[in-house]
């Protein structure tokens, strides 16, 4: 594109307008950033009828960020030099200071204008304005001639029009720069995370993006499953379960098997108007190990338990032998109750395996009130011996019962209350309480002991965990 040499530097209004209409539009043909700034001081040069020019991006403390100067050719140490000296000493420094255009009729009698050595023969005039948007200068652009008293006030007012809407193309391709910079530091961060993530939108469950990792794992090709909704693919009908349970404001965490014995530690986030992201961890390795460990604690308790019973067994003769010595019986004694303990903790392990195994799980109509009175019947003597007040609270109303299995709740709930009689102090207090929530009934133990420290509660539910 050209522009006319405007004649006596006093152009009617209405080509001064048409002619500003033509640079703004050639502002808008790209948003890269090199390119918008090229082309605003090449179109201002064209603009103005002037030989070359500079333009400076500034940051909010006046430092140049970008540049483009009149010197080209000059080696970058001797660019930074130039710039430094520039708007310190020169006018692109006063027009930032003064935060207004200026016109140089004459660089060898304006004290404004800093000299370098070729300027003598390339530069007499010029004219400088800054780039303001928002109240803010973004930089500062100069258009020069190598003619004394070639720019005047009209020149200074176009340029100012030019720097207006220069501003804005050169903010906007900023924007658009830093845009795609933070959006391709993301893409090269999700791309070599070694978790799965997997993004959704909110709706369907299309597929909006998805990392190397998470094609790989989740045996997807990219370009396939993109737009497509999760629940196409069969293999990952959990996942989709998982993510649509997700909440807005809590981030939604399961353990879930994928695929052909693959299994993930999962946490789905939604994200207001963005969709749902998650991401999978692989745990296939440590599920194996924990079910090796599982496997080998169960075969190694019920081993002992043969060994274990003879131990019982004749210790428990020697107790009732009467021509033992009391001395004699009373090691007798201790070694019954010590495998008493141990019988415990070896049931509990069977117990333990047998439940990941999912042996002994069958679900049937449980009364909840009923197995809490049960349970508070089966302590009310260890809580009168240590003068613990055991306050159970009812409902009023019936019921619905639930499908459970009935010893392992009564189970549950009985851990719960003889952990709360033996942490409470002597004369203390054990409350146990039965009351419909929200679509579920809650059954809840409370006591006036301790309490389990915040930093430790994450730990309850941890297998043999002490706190």
């Amino acid at each position: 594109m050209s522009f006319p040499r405007r004649a006596n530097h006093s152009s009617e209004m209405t080509a001064e307008l048409e002619l500003l209409y033509d640079v703004i539009h050639e502002f808008s043909h790209t948003l890269d950033l090199p390119i918008v700034l090229g082309q605003v001081l090449s179109l201002t040069v064209m603009a103005l009828g002037a030989t070359r020019g500079s333009v400076f991006m500034l940051d909010e403390e006046g430092n140049v960020i970008r540049h483009i100067l009149a010197r080209k050719h000059l080696p970058p140490e001797v660019q930074e030099q130039l710039i430094t000296v520039v708007m310190a000493d020169g006018a692109a420094g006063w027009v930032y200071r003064h935060r207004q255009g200026t016109v140089v009729k004459d660089t060898l009698k304006d004290e404004r204008w800093h000299y370098f050595e070729d300027d003598l023969s390339a530069v007499r005039s010029a004219v400088v304005a800054p780039l303001l948007r928002r109240g803010e200068i973004k930089g500062v652009i100069s258009v020069e001639h190598g003619e004394p008293g070639v720019f005047g006030e009209p020149d200074l007012q176009l340029l100012t029009a030019i720097a207006a809407q220069a501003a804005i193309a050169i903010e906007n391709a900023w924007l658009f720069t830093q845009m795609r910079s933070e959006r391709d530091t993301l893409t090269a961060i999700l791309n070599s995370a070694e978790d799965a993530i997997l993004v959704v939108d909110g709706d369907e469950q299309r597929i909006k993006m998805i990392n190397p990792a998470a094609a790989r794992v989740l045996d997807l090709e990219p370009d396939e499953s993109i737009g497509r909704p999760l629940s196409e693919f069969s293999h990952l009908q959990s996942l989709a379960r998982l993510i649509e349970q997700a909440e807005e404001d809590e981030p939604q965490e399961a353990r879930i098997e994928i695929g052909g014995g693959l299994h993930f530690s999962v946490t789905v986030k939604d994200i207001q108007q963005q969709g749902r992201v998650a991401a999978l961890h692989d745990i296939t390795h440590f599920w194996e190990l924990d079910a090796v460990k599982s496997e080998f604690v169960a075969t190694v308790s019920h081993d002992l338990k043969a060994p274990l019973g003879t131990i019982m067994g004749y210790a428990w003769i020697l107790t009732s032998e009467p021509t033992l010595e009391q001395e004699h019986k009373r090691y007798a004694t201790l070694i019954v109750q010590s495998a008493e303990r141990m019988k415990l903790l070896i049931d509990n392990l069977l117990n333990l395996a047998r439940i990941e195994a999912g042996v002994d799980l069958a679900e049937e109509g449980c009364y909840l009130p009923a197995v809490v009175t049960k349970v508070v019947e089966q302590h009310k003597y260890l809580a009168k011996e240590r003068d613990i007040e055991l306050t159970v609270r009812l409902p009023d109303e019936d019921l619905p019962p639930i499908m459970a299995n009935r010893l392992r709740m009564t189970q549950a709930i009985s851990n719960l209350v003889h952990n709360a009689i033996k942490y409470t102090p002597n004369g203390g207090e054990v409350t146990i309480e039965v009351r419909e929530g929200t679509g579920a009934i809650v059954v809840s133990v409370s006591d006036s002991g301790g309490g389990v420290a915040a930093e430790d509660q994450s730990k309850l539910f941890q297998k043999f965990s002490r706190v």
